[in-house]
């Protein structure tokens, strides 16, 4: 629940986890700031602007900081920076943490310091970029605003802790109210498109909202959780627009073919998630041969995510599939024995 100080915590708060070039040595470099700074014996250059030698205000075991931090690369861009609060103290990690120098700290100080980029490569707290090449200082720019006692700093993180919470609560409740009038309207579309085209006593509906139409049996095998199948597919949206297909005629035929692509059967693994879920659950109601139409209500396409201009965010997809081959699969090791898909409504007629 507390917040500890470390490097890492500090990369990770002022967004500077990026990518630069590594390098080796990087200690020659001095940049002008610091040609009059001391120098740990670790090889971090430091300089104090004001420095308040009230002990009772330094930052130690049993304190925390309120610091404002800015992070700049040897070319004085500006990388990173933000007020830090409730930072806890916490021991240097690593020859070359900061923390050692602001262990040396005390409220009201203003200090600038610089560690060689490779330092921190090579004590993996960042990874190498090019924004901070070889040989070259990480910058940093400190004013320590408030040193409070650990205790205090535990509570307000704590209770910081519980707003977070409790917006995300008040967040996820939203969205699932979103989420359900969505499912509701997906259903009640569903219904009614079953309803105008006279299917239903051909259309059933699995309990995860799935629809599906068989219009070919097959008679071979039926796929089971880890087998390889291979399907030929025309998806299309409820307005008949078509997003894809595997058959290249109704590509062409359509201006949706893509040149470079090869046109065919789509194989996965069923069963596995590589997939949308409609597709693991009605492709497991039919075997090899067979064919149907499968209507997925968006919670079991896409959801909420749009894909480009062709597929819009909480669509209803409709994919005309074919069961072309089925392929025993192994099961992984530790995994359980695979399961029928379960879900389709009792008297569905429908058998595996």
């Amino acid at each position: 629940m507390t917040k500890t100080y470390t490097f890492i915590s500090l990369l990770a708060l002022t967004g500077l986890m990026m990518l630069a070039s590594c390098g080796e040595k990087g200690s020659d470099n001095i940049p002008a700031d610091f040609r009059d700074a001391k120098r740990t014996k670790t090889g971090i250059l430091y300089k104090f602007i004001n420095h308040n030698t009230d002990t009772s205000k330094a930052f130690r075991f049993d304190k925390a900081m309120d610091f404002r931090l800015v992070v700049k690369n040897h070319k004085d861009s500006v990388v990173g920076g933000r007020l830090q609060e409730n930072v806890i103290y916490q021991p240097p990690r690593f020859k070359g943490d900061p923390s050692e120098i602001l262990d040396m700290c005390a409220e009201g100080d203003s200090l600038i310091f610089a560690i060689p980029v490779d330092t921190l490569v090579n004590n993996r707290a960042i990874r190498p970029t090019a924004m901070f090449p070889q040989g070259t200082y990480m910058h940093y720019y400190v004013k320590v605003v408030k040193i409070k006692p650990a205790a205090e700093a535990k509570k307000a993180l704590i209770a910081q802790r519980k707003v977070q919470d409790s917006l995300m609560q008040i967040r996820r409740d939203s969205l699932m109210k979103v989420q359900l009038k969505v499912d509701r309207d997906d259903s009640i579309a569903i219904r009614k498109y079953v309803k105008e085209n006279d299917l239903g006593g051909k259309a059933k509906f699995t309990k995860s909202g799935l629809c599906y139409i068989i219009t070919k049996q097959g008679d071979g095998p039926a796929p089971q959780q880890y087998d390889t199948v291979s399907t030929h597919y025309v998806g299309r949206l409820m307005n008949g627009n078509l997003f894809d297909t595997s058959v290249e005629e109704i590509a062409r035929k359509e201006n949706k073919y893509r040149n470079g692509r090869t046109y065919g059967p789509f194989k996965f693994t069923i069963g596995v998630g590589r997939v949308i879920k409609a597709w693991d659950e009605g492709l497991a109601l039919l075997k090899k041969g067979g064919k149907a139409t499968l209507i997925a209500p968006s919670k079991l396409a896409y959801g909420p995510r749009a894909l480009g201009k062709d597929i819009p965010a909480n669509s209803i997809l409709k994919f005309e599939v074919e069961l072309t081959d089925v392929k025993k699969g192994a099961i992984p090791k530790n995994q359980p024995m695979p399961k029928l898909p379960e879900g389709h409504s009792k008297g569905d007629g429908h058998n595996h």
